[in-house]
């Protein structure tokens, strides 16, 4: 799995700096902040978005870590936490709405880990990993400040598409909604209808 996310990354990155060297395009580097849902308690997630403008579509790579606040185990003593780190595709489509506002639309794919980390446990001491397979369509509203500044808010629902085995851990205790601010920083052009 993991070489094949390679691969595809691979291609898609040479595939965008052939649009770059084609067309007047432009590049980003973003933060991104995301609150969402693990087994149905709020998270935070924090990462970074490396992409490439093509007209009005931006394409990245990112990487985010989502992690969630102490959870008490199954059994009466047990206390754990859960992390999501997760690396992977996005698209977003952006339409012009106003001189400085558009809409957007896209999707995100990641293939990553989650790991629950025992702090107190009866008998299981010590740190489970396991893989996992994310897709989260997206839509939202970016407002540019300037063409080297966007700030974008997009709302989406991830879906735990894989997930390896982990005891207590099911793939619908990852599905969320999820809320994502990034603030893209480079060279993106305007909001020209």
């Amino acid at each position: 799995m993991k070489r094949t996310l390679f691969i595809t990354v691979f291609v898609l990155a040479l595939g965008s700096v052939s649009l770059v060297a084609q067309t007047r395009s432009g590049g980003y580097v973003s933060p991104v902040l995301e609150v969402s849902e693990l087994e149905g308690n709020v998270a935070f997630g924090a990462g970074v978005e490396l992409g490439v403008v093509q007209r009005r579509w931006h394409l990245g790579l990112y990487g985010v870590r989502t992690a969630k606040a102490l959870r008490p185990g199954e059994r009466a003593g047990e206390l754990y936490h859960l992390q999501l780190m997760t690396g992977g595709i996005s698209a977003a489509y952006l339409h012009p709405i106003a001189e400085n506002i558009a809409l957007s639309g896209g999707i995100r794919t990641a293939g990553g880990v989650i790991e629950r980390e025992w702090l107190l446990s009866v008998d299981n001491n010590g740190t489970e990993r396991t893989n996992v397979w994310l897709l989260t369509p997206e839509a939202g509203l970016s407002v540019s400040l300037s063409n080297r500044l966007q700030i974008g808010y997009t709302g989406g629902w991830r879906w735990a598409g894989y997930l390896e085995s982990m005891p207590g851990i099911a793939r619908k205790d990852l599905h969320s909604f999820t809320n994502t601010l990034t603030i893209k920083i480079g060279w993106l052009g305007s909001f020209k209808r």
